[in-house]
Parts: structure tokens; C-alpha cells; sequence
């Protein structure tokens, strides 16, 4: 048995730290932060699984990606409840498709664990929101019916957060579509519950006939641990390819040395750098904002410091809905005014970023 799977990931997540009283316990939120914590859940959800609990009182700075502040209340004009415009290309519930060729899918709106700079807290974190059979149904017709897309993205929330049972159905159903070429999950289990990746799932993976993609979450070199290695390595050998998604926090990964350090630990486990997000305007993030000015430096002085192929593209996601665009590229212009403005990819249309900082 791998080191990995010598825990139970449902009794993990059963035993999350998942209320103020127990983080101020564990000395993660102050008497401030604790007297606003009914706010803050309010506004979204806590939750830690007991498996990465050790990992942040080994490295307390992990502790601003998971754990509430105050600073959340803050809410800038120009923030969002739904930043990046998923519900403007939502054809149907638990579907949203923004590019032709390829089409999110979320079952669930849970997650292992609740980021606090997430950019769809407005919908995670809420049960309500979970697939209903006949919405699940729904949304899978949609696919099937809809021979433009060749790529299904598991998202969500975490997909991972659900179990086989409620996974492998749907997996199913979509290797029997001709025009799927390939699945992909985007999920933050690999750090936080490593203990998920159960060699049933890697076998369920391997036997699909399609190209199956996992899109690893970590902003911190500090999250891996031995137990993700293991995860990561058993995924592998699975055949599965692994790529990286990080978002770029301030006092996360905000430095040249943070951030170098980041993406040589995805390179020394053999995933692929991928996207660098600057983060979304989602309501109550701007402390987690560096100035766009900044972030384009710090990712252009990795090119002496690391490979190309360790170098992740700096993306930005055009509020409305209006598509990812490459941050160095003829998308993204910066006007007189010290501003920005974005060209959209999908239908060219040209919008003014406002991004406040904190």
C-alpha cells in the first residue's frame, strides 16, 4: 500500500476543521478574526481536511490561502459575484461552454477545501447548487448532443470531492461519446487530500478510451508532502497526464523566489507548468492582488532562473465572460491612462480591466 493510501480520504474530510472555534484552537484566526467569523462563513464556507491540517502547522504560512480574514468583508466596486461570466454561457445547469471545442462540467459545488481567494465562491461551498439527477442527466444530453466539443473539464467545486460511486457513471457515459476525445479534471486534492487518489480510480482512468488530463492546483511548494508524491506518482502510472494551475497571491508566491521555487516543484514531479491565474475579481479578494505590472516582471524574470517548459503562461480571465487572454500577447494593451484594456478571443471585444488592489 502506497503512503498515501494508508489514510481513509472520507474520514479525512469527515474530521475537516470546519468552524472558527477549532482554527482559533489551533491558532490559525485571532480573537478579531474570530469575533467576524459568523460573517465570514456566510460569505463562504471554512473547511480543511484533517490530512492537510498537519501540513499548515508545519508551514503556517499556507495558512492565508484556506484560513478566513477579516479582509474578506472588504468588497471593492469593482468586484463580482460571478467574475469570470460562468452563467452567461450556461446552456444548461452544471454546464458552462465558452469555446466550442471544449465544455466545463460540475457535478458539485463542494470542495476539500474552501480557497479564500476562490473566484466561485458565489455558487461553492452551497449544497443547494450540487446536480440534481435530472439536471446531471440534462447536462450530459447536452454533451452528447453537442459533437463541437471534444473536451469535457471536471470542475466545480472540486470533482474529486465526490465519490466513485457518483464519478464513474458519469465517466462512463462520456467515454461512450465518439466525439469526447478527452477528460480533464482541474482539482486541489493532490496537496490537500492526497489520500483520494485511490488506486480504484487510477484503474477507472487507465481503462477509459479517451486522454485524460489532471490539472494539479498548488500555489506553495510548501503544500506537497510525501503523501501527495505517492498520490501523484500512482497517477502516473496510470497513464494520467498531470499539467499545473496556480493562482498568483500576494504573500504567497508573490517573489521571484517563491514563485521559482513553486514551479521546480512541479518539475521535479513531473507536471507540466501550465496556467499562472492572476486572480479574478471575486468579491472580497483585492488583498490577495499584486499590481498587473508587477505580476508580467516577476514572470518575465523566471526566464533566466528556470526552462520554458517550467515557465507557466500568465493568464487573465476578462470579467463578463469574455475568455482567458495571455497576459504577454496582443490581447492585453496597457492605454495612456495607466489602464488596461482586454481584447476578448472569443468574440473580440474590447473591455477596460479595473482591477483594485488591496
Amino acid at each position: 500500500m502506497s503512503i498515501h493510501e494508508q489514510k481513509n480520504w472520507a474520514r479525512e474530510l469527515s474530521k475537516a476543521v470546519i468552524d472558527a472555534k477549532s482554527m482559533q484552537k489551533l491558532g490559525w484566526i485571532d480573537t478579531n478574526t474570530y469575533n467576524k467569523s459568523k460573517d465570514l462563513k456566510e460569505t463562504f464556507d471554512f473547511r480543511v481536511p484533517n490530512q492537510f491540517k498537519e501540513q499548515i502547522n508545519k508551514h503556517p504560512e499556507l495558512s492565508d490561502q484556506f484560513v478566513p480574514s477579516i479582509k474578506e468583508l472588504d468588497i471593492k466596486e469593482a468586484e463580482l459575484n460571478d467574475p469570470i461570466g460562468d452563467e452567461s454561457h450556461s446552456p444548461v445547469e452544471g454546464i458552462t461552454h465558452r469555446y466550442e471545442d471544449r465544455a466545463l462540467l460540475k457535478l458539485s459545488h463542494q470542495c476539500a477545501s474552501y480557497c479564500r481567494f476562490c473566484f466561485r465562491k458565489y455558487k461553492v461551498s452551497d449544497e443547494s447548487f450540487n446536480l440534481s439527477r435530472e439536471q446531471l442527466n440534462a447536462a450530459l444530453d447536452y454533451i452528447e448532443n453537442t459533437h463541437a466539443i471534444r473536451e469535457v473539464i471536471f470542475t466545480g467545486g472540486d470533482p474529486l470531492s465526490l465519490t466513485d460511486k457518483k464519478i464513474f457513471p458519469v465517466l462512463d457515459k462520456l467515454n461512450a461519446m465518439e466525439h469526447v476525445k478527452s477528460i480533464r479534471f482541474h482539482t486541489r486534492i493532490l496537496t490537500v487530500l492526497p489520500s483520494r487518489i485511490t488506486r480504484e480510480l487510477c484503474d477507472k482512468l487507465d481503462s477509459l478510451d479517451k486522454s485524460i488530463y489532471l490539472v494539479v492546483h498548488a500555489n506553495s511548494h510548501l503544500e506537497f508532502s510525501k503523501e501527495s508524491d505517492s498520490a501523484i506518482k500512482l497517477l502516473k502510472r496510470s497513464g494520467v497526464s498531470l499539467l499545473s494551475q496556480s493562482v498568483l497571491l500576494k504573500n504567497v508566491n508573490d517573489s521571484e523566489e517563491k514563485l521559482k521555487k513553486l514551479m521546480q516543484s512541479f518539475m521535479e514531479r513531473g507536471i507540466i507548468s501550465y496556467y499562472l491565474h492572476y486572480p479574478d475579481l471575486a468579491k472580497g479578494t483585492s488583498h490577495f492582488r499584486i499590481d498587473l505590472d508587477e505580476a508580467m516582471q516577476l514572470v518575465s524574470s523566471l526566464r533566466s532562473k528556470l526552462p520554458g517548459y517550467a515557465i507557466p503562461e500568465l493568464i487573465i480571465d476578462i470579467p463578463g465572460g469574455k475568455g482567458k487572454i495571455p497576459a504577454f500577447s496582443d490581447f492585453l494593451n496597457k492605454t495612456d491612462n495607466s489602464k488596461w484594456h482586454a481584447k476578448s478571443p472569443i468574440d473580440g471585444f474590447v473591455t477596460e480591466l479595473a482591477y483594485q488592489n488591496d
